[in-house]
């Protein structure tokens, strides 16, 4: 990784994307989509992120995430949010059908 001399500032903060950060997820539960940003929100916007589930009636899933060094703005069924910093490992409960997007 190239990084600038010290006391230099990056014209754009390193990736934070992975794949890490998801605790006890079972893949028949949710699909999760990530895709880059468009070229003109690259500055702002590291990765797009698409949540899906369809549970049958009667069944619940969570899942536990380690939080990102971020902020995301995200969708879900609702107004549209913004979420800081997280500093603990949180759990997201669902169930029926349903998606967040952020």
């Amino acid at each position: 990784m190239d990084r600038p001399p010290l006391g230099k500032t990056r014209h754009r903060p390193a990736p934070t994307a992975s794949r890490h950060g998801l605790l006890g997820v079972r893949a028949r539960d949710f699909d999760l989509d990530r895709a880059p940003a468009s070229p003109d929100l690259a500055g702002l916007v590291e990765r797009h992120w698409l949540v899906r589930w369809d549970l049958p009636d009667g069944r619940e899933g969570s899942v536990s995430l380690i939080p990102h060094p971020c902020v995301n703005l995200f969708a879900a069924g609702g107004p549209v949010a913004v979420a800081g910093v997280g500093d603990k490992v949180f759990t997201y409960r669902y169930s029926g059908r349903g998606h967040v997007f952020g």
